[in-house]
């Protein structure tokens, strides 16, 4: 029996189910959907009411099952680049070409487990010794021969470039987040609220560096409510630190998420915050930052950082996070709310530009 054969394959890589749907839900909305297959690697993952396009198949975590589906395929759209270096420059330069690449973020910028720099070159000569090095030069190259790569964040799009060079093509459709701008104007919580909100980060990770932060805003105790999501991210990490900002703060003084909110629920609580911290380098929180900015929120980032030096090439209005260390709670709270962080987060809870972008990517 002869397989079927599709223009795209979409193989979604990560468990997160919001982004999944989402990009599957605008796919279906193009004119040639039939086109398009869907394969989830992880159960947990499907939609609730699957479609004879919507398959489940753990193999696409691999070579083996990737190259499966390039056989069934004009084009594979990996959702989530997970593959190891190894497995990267184990493609050809053929097989490279069918792939386009949907960036999340985390697997464009790849950190090393520590930052210490004797580490990093002791680090580095290892994997020279032991023959590995040569395939992560091998995977770049196999990632410059991608039919295209997809990353909605215009940071990443220019870290994209200085990586893997001007021949791949570059797109820009960001992944619907399962809401739009009418909802979260129906669900944004407009209460007045007494004391200064501030988040710390979006997810359970080192790299946000919540003891830092809950330490350095030890001045203003007594009149912030802390805001510190611990809802999905590192498990381990989350039970060191989750006792912590009550410890510090008192209980009546902190929100600490420790399980994932609705929709509605997030954006409530998001409402309710004035100030964001986002202190690390690499693209992550995108969705969140893009949440806080349709509020009007103020929100401090690194300044070398990819998302810092993004939003500023946009326009918006953010913050240096060193800034903190000398600012008093007035001039910590001042803030007038810019309508270019509301213009461009708009257009990513916007339904129809989003699918605009969609469409031009596949052709339409």
């Amino acid at each position: 029996m002869q397989k079927p054969h599709y223009s795209y394959i979409h193989l979604f890589l990560h468990t997160a189910k919001i982004f999944n749907h989402g990009a599957q839900h605008m796919v279906e909305e193009l004119s040639h959907a039939r086109n398009h297959l869907f394969v989830y690697a992880w159960e947990e993952s499907l939609p609730v009411r699957r479609t004879e396009q919507t398959i489940l198949d753990n193999s696409i975590m691999g070579l083996d099952g990737l190259r499966k589906y390039m056989e069934m395929a004009d084009y594979v759209v990996v959702h989530h680049l997970t593959y190891s270096y190894e497995q990267l420059a184990a493609l050809t330069e053929e097989e490279a070409s069918k792939i386009i690449w949907f960036v999340w973020g985390n697997d464009l910028y790849r950190m090393p487990a520590r930052q210490d720099r004797l580490y990093l070159l002791v680090r580095k000569m290892y994997r020279v010794l032991r023959g590995k090095e040569k395939y992560k030069e091998q995977a770049r190259r196999t990632v410059s021969h991608f039919h295209a790569i997809n990353a909605g964040f215009v940071g990443d799009r220019d870290y994209l470039r200085r990586t893997f060079g001007d021949k791949v093509r570059l797109y820009d459709a960001s992944y619907p987040m399962g809401y739009f701008a009418e909802d979260l104007e129906r669900w944004a919580d407009t209460t007045p609220h007494q004391k200064l909100g501030v988040l710390i980060g979006h997810c359970a990770a080192k790299y946000i560096k919540h003891k830092k932060y809950l330490q350095k805003l030890l001045p203003y105790k007594g009149k912030i409510h802390l805001y510190v999501p611990l809802s999905y991210g590192v498990d381990a990490y989350s039970k060191k630190i989750r006792g912590l900002p009550a410890a510090l703060y008192g209980e009546e003084n902190v929100t600490v998420p420790l399980t994932r909110m609705s929709p509605e629920e997030y954006v409530k609580m998001l409402s309710r915050v004035d100030v964001a911290i986002f202190d690390y380098k690499q693209q992550a929180g995108l969705g969140n930052i893009y949440l806080l900015m349709y509020l009007g929120k103020k929100i401090f980032l690194n300044p070398q950082g990819t998302l810092y030096k993004g939003f500023r090439e946009m326009g918006c209005e953010v913050y240096d996070v060193r800034q903190i260390d000398w600012l008093s709670l007035e001039e910590l709270t001042c803030n007038t709310p810019s309508e270019k962080n509301r213009e461009v987060a708009r257009k990513v809870f916007d339904h129809n530009e989003l699918l605009r972008t969609w469409a031009r990517l596949f052709g339409e």
